[in-house]
């Protein structure tokens, strides 16, 4: 299966970029990649109300999570928020991967409040069922 996803999804340089530690850039491929790509977009500003998104040669491009971080809000308005900022901009820029679940979680740090949203997704195309995720802080 993995070289099936390999074969269709590719190899590229990851996000950030850094050195592999041979002189060159970082590469990923297969449901890596997948899963890199999946949450740089995730990462980038989108459009909120008028405000363009921070990318300038495509303003819509973005997952929005900024409009659900910073909140104190309940778990569940959380998941619904962040799906509703997150499934179109996946369909329309990254339609290799389609959300199955999304979830709050607490932090690494028993010691924080911080929690981390939890993307759950799987590949589309390759005959993949296998599941990945990608987890993102939600500051408090």
């Amino acid at each position: 299966m993995s070289d099936t996803l390999h074969a269709e999804f590719g190899t590229g340089f990851t996000w950030p970029l850094e050195m592999d530690g041979q002189g060159d850039l970082r590469t990923a491929s297969g449901l890596e990649l997948l899963r890199n790509d999946v949450a740089c977009l995730l990462a980038i500003q989108g459009p909120i109300g008028r405000t363009p998104g921070e990318v300038p040669w495509d303003t819509d491009m973005g997952g929005n999570l900024d409009a659900v971080r910073h909140r104190g809000m309940h778990d569940e308005v959380v998941i619904a928020l962040t799906y509703e900022a997150t499934a179109g901009v996946l369909e329309k820029y990254e339609p290799r991967a389609r959300i199955t679940n999304i979830s709050v979680t607490n932090g690494t740090d028993p010691r924080s409040t911080e929690k981390q949203i939890k993307i759950t997704f799987v590949p589309v195309g390759a005959g993949s069922t296998r599941t990945d995720s990608v987890e993102m802080p939600l500051k408090e």
